[in-house]
């Protein structure tokens, strides 16, 4: 039993650090399911499914080892109790480290922080052009009539031209997931055929409803003030006074989303204060 539950323990542990891998490194769930994202012929469903399959295995592996060694591991913590402080050193680094990571992921302290903020732009790596953003958070799920009309599209003419294109099941009640599998398309795909992407004029500027239509539902309330102001190429003093006229500031490690249930406002309002009148880049 002890040599399974070993071998059973370290494979679930490779399976689980493998997939936690590709979990680290594949898009946001919004760019995923836009663009149809795979790897290894996996979709995102896919490998979180065996991320959690997997790491379920491995805890019930590790609570079924633990049992089979507990007396092993009640004499080891007796045995340093009894000892003096110098072999208690072990332990304490062991639990320390343990405490760190734990809380350290809630309040994101150096390291931390940098290892987050490299995994934003190691799924920020995927997207080569803004058409593979979708216009709003799961916009894929939506009924055509209700995308189109949220996007100021013209349903009539968009499914005139789906049609015309050979796609099969365009009805104004399908989805665009629904369509794009059914057509072997990707959401995105099929999003720029019924509006072909167009890059703003030099001197377009933000207003309230175009931040809505652009980042409404994208997780953008995620970001931090400083991320938002590298995005936009927002000078820091310009932003703080923006949100000074609203009576608002932002503290050094505080998110949009986090700022905003503090002020009691949505996250797209405080985006709308800092990006109206600016230009789209």
């Amino acid at each position: 039993m002890r040599n399974f539950t070993s071998l059973l323990t370290a494979f679930s542990f490779l399976a689980m650090a493998f997939s936690g891998a590709i979990a680290f490194v594949m898009p946001q769930g919004r760019i995923a399911y836009w663009n149809n994202w795979a790897l290894f012929g996996l979709d995102k469903t896919a490998w979180s499914n065996i991320h959690i399959a997997t790491g379920l295995l491995f805890l019930i592996a590790g609570i079924i080892h633990t049992c089979l060694n507990w007396k092993t591991l009640v004499n080891y913590l007796s045995n340093r109790r009894r000892s003096g402080s110098r072999s208690r050193v072990p332990l304490l680094a062991a639990v320390t480290l343990t405490l760190f990571f734990s809380i350290g992921a809630v309040l994101e302290p150096p390291p931390l922080r940098q290892l987050f903020d490299f995994n934003a732009r190691v799924k920020e790596a995927w997207i080569d052009s803004p058409a593979q953003k979708p216009p709003f958070g799961h916009a894929e799920l939506k009924p055509l009539a209700e995308l189109c009309d949220k996007q100021k599209i013209n349903l009539d003419e968009a499914l005139s031209r789906l049609v015309e294109m050979g796609f099969q099941g365009i009805t104004p009640e399908a989805t665009l997931k629904q369509i794009a599998t059914l057509n072997q398309r990707s959401p995105a795909e099929i999003y720029a055929l019924l509006r072909p992407a167009v890059a703003p004029a030099t001197g377009n500027r933000y207003t309230a409803e175009l931040v809505v239509q652009h980042f409404d539902g994208t997780g953008i309330g995620r970001k931090k003030l400083a991320e938002i102001c590298r995005q936009f190429s927002i000078g820091p003093e310009r932003a703080a006074a923006k949100l000074a006229e609203r009576n608002w500031t932002l503290k050094r490690n505080e998110t949009i989303k986090d700022a905003a249930d503090r002020y009691g406002v949505s996250p797209i309002e405080i985006l709308q204060t800092l990006l109206n009148g600016e230009k789209i880049i």
